[in-house]
């Protein structure tokens, strides 16, 4: 009673309130029981905030440590993954590193020699004319292309270059050196053009009408018609006036109409040593369609020599459509898709401005307007109207590198080493085997001729002193054996290469070739109680043999290049320095008829490469001559003499 009377809330908690010995609840009691429950619910709620508290604090902490942790891997690049962010921030900059080296390098050449010759002295036909002021720091300018190993490794068949003219200013002269690129031709020596039968060409009017709807229409260059009415008329200017309304005029073959362009092409054919044309184009302001997305077969330098013109260039295609030449896409009907661009990447996407040069590599795509305004940290442009950007008729000039146009491609030397040897030229394709895209694209290369070779060749000091009984800018020719050296076994090597990744399962290498020859061996050791083992090892051997040829053999190679570097190119090199020498007045009809002849001297050549392509290898056809003689006389013997020995 005693404990239940000093403790009053044990007997509500244990006991009914009726309980005789619970009784004497009072006032007092309930109050000090209600106490406790209060006590009770205080630490439970005391518990609750902790636990909250607790809680929010860690969570808070966890978030501090993510952020931490975020931060301090954020400057991690995942550099294999070609989809993420890093890796393209990674190839930009890399990118924007080796434009800067060779851009670099181009200025340095510039500046050391803006008003002489270069320091290689060029050779004794240099075409000097002080009619063009030009001449030099032209030429300067494309021995610094030619002269730039960072060009030549990285970018020539590789990807394109913007050249802006503040590239082009040196540090020796208070005016800028790019002024010859807006002097080499004007509007004012097209006008030349009134009053002869040189014609041009506007594009088509479905290209004119622009981009409505994503019409396909817009993106194919066919259509194109002459700028005349009757083309057997003399040219007026107000023709090319009149043509230019809301479309390109474009003239192909200048070089061989303007005696301007005739003297850049032969500039340009002694700095780089290849065949050069080039062509004109012409575009008013505000076309949105000026020439639509297309492939060449030239390697090409523009020179915006007035106005203005957006240019765009992205990479080849990754798969290109069967039976399309990749070289000649977007032409006669066909249609480089948004697919296929955006499968190559945009490279370039720039507003050309006077004085500007723009690298395009062969079988690269390429479009042209004068009404995008590109907005890039390189200009305000942001700022301006499309009006004030491209407010004058904008004038470039393509300058082509023609190595594709004259046969001087890997394709090519395969084709012709595989013919004169006798194997068939025809890529073979199965179910089983196709050719890769990187093994197609080797094949299309430029040979190592002209700055190509490099120093190897000594380029860069001999030219093409290197062939004997050839006049043709081989000055004091010297032997064949002068380059035969490393150049030439390199020469043959990348071509054996470049062959038998584009046919790998076909051609047998040298190891197989040592173990043909081990199996050979292998013959005399064989027991007589191993016959059918043998006969096994033949059969396999045979069959081995059918399924791997060998590559066409040193001397067959070595005489399809020297017949390259020895006689056609230096054919095709003298035949347009001839041309070009002759270009005089557009107006001249005595000038134009000169260039019909001296154009045929350059379809012979042609016909004669063609021709060799086509022969057999000499001593290859002495062997099957002899072999053949062999088997007539076996039979005949056998013939005579009933099979008898």
């Amino acid at each position: 009673m005693s404990y239940f009377k000093n403790n009053p809330h044990q007997c509500l908690l244990f006991f009914n309130n009726d309980n005789p010995q619970c009784n004497y609840k009072t006032q007092q009691q309930q109050q000090h029981l209600n106490h406790h429950q209060q006590r009770q619910r205080f630490f439970f709620q005391c518990y609750k905030t902790t636990l909250f508290l607790f809680v929010y604090l860690s969570t808070i902490h966890n978030k501090q440590q993510h952020n931490l942790f975020a931060m301090a891997t954020s400057n991690i690049c995942n550099t294999t993954s070609p989809s993420s962010s890093c890796y393209q921030q990674q190839q930009q900059q890399q990118q924007k590193n080796q434009d800067e080296l060779v851009l670099n390098e181009i200025q340095s050449h510039l500046s050391s020699t803006s008003t002489t010759l270069s320091s290689s002295s060029p050779p004794f036909f240099f075409p000097n004319n002080d009619k063009y002021t030009f001449t030099i720091p032209s030429y300067n300018f494309f021995q610094s292309i030619a002269y730039s190993d960072t060009f030549r490794t990285k970018y020539w068949r590789i990807k394109p270059l913007l050249i802006p003219s503040s590239s082009l200013t040196t540090t020796t002269t208070s005016t800028k050196s790019s002024s010859w690129v807006t002097n080499i031709f004007t509007m004012k020596d097209l006008q030349t053009i009134d009053g002869s039968f040189i014609s041009g060409q506007q594009t088509s009017l479905e290209i004119r009408k622009g981009s409505k709807g994503g019409d396909d229409d817009v993106k194919r260059w066919r259509n194109n018609k002459n700028i005349k009415d009757n083309p057997q008329r003399r040219t007026r200017w107000d023709d090319v006036v009149t043509a230019l309304t809301g479309g390109t005029v474009f003239f192909n073959h200048a070089s061989l109409s303007f005696p301007s362009l005739a003297h850049i092409c032969r500039l340009a054919t002694l700095a780089f040593g290849l065949p050069t044309n080039v062509n004109i184009y012409v575009t008013p302001p505000l076309v949105e369609t000026s020439i639509p997305p297309h492939t060449d077969r030239q390697d090409v330098l523009i020179m915006q020599t007035a106005g203005s013109k957006r240019w765009r260039v992205w990479g080849p295609p990754k798969q290109g459509k069967p039976g399309v030449d990749p070289f000649n896409r977007g032409k006669n009907g066909d249609t480089i898709t948004e697919r296929e661009l955006q499968s190559g990447k945009l490279l370039i996407n720039a507003v050309l401005r006077p004085g500007d040069v723009l690298y395009v590599p062969a079988g690269f795509p390429h479009a042209t307007d004068t009404s995008t305004v590109v907005v890039n940290e390189s200009n305000d442009s942001v700022k301006m109207e499309s009006t004030d950007i491209f407010s004058e008729t904008s004038l470039h000039l393509t300058l082509g590198l023609d190595a594709h146009v004259w046969g001087l491609t890997y394709m090519h030397l395969r084709q012709f080493v595989l013919s004169r040897s006798g194997k068939d030229p025809a890529l073979r394709r199965g179910a089983t085997f196709t050719v890769s895209e990187e093994a197609s694209w080797d094949i299309t290369r430029t040979i190592p001729v002209g700055f190509l070779a490099g120093k190897k060749a000594g380029w860069d000091k001999t030219r093409n002193e290197s062939c004997q009984n050839n006049d043709h800018f081989t000055p004091n020719a010297t032997q064949m054996g002068s380059i035969e050296n490393e150049y030439l076994e390199e020469f043959i090597d990348d071509l054996k290469k470049i062959i038998m990744r584009l046919e790998h399962h076909r051609w047998a290498d040298e190891e197989s070739k040592s173990k043909k020859e081990e199996s050979t061996k292998d013959k005399d050791a064989v027991d007589s109680n191993n016959e059918m083992d043998y006969e096994l090892v033949s059969s396999n051997a045979i069959q081995h043999k059918k399924a791997r040829e060998p590559l066409p053999t040193h001397g067959q190679f070595l005489s399809v290049i020297e017949y390259i570097l020895c006689q056609h190119l230096p054919s095709v090199l003298h035949a347009q320095e001839v041309m070009y020498s002759h270009v005089t007045d557009p107006r001249d009809d005595s000038m134009l008829l000169e260039m019909r002849k001296l154009s045929k001297k350059q379809n012979e050549i042609m016909q004669q490469f063609s021709a060799f392509g086509q022969e057999r290898y000499e001593e290859d056809v002495q062997v099957e001559r002899e072999e053949k003689n062999e088997v007539e006389e076996d039979f005949w013997h056998q013939f005579k003499t009933g099979g008898k020995s």
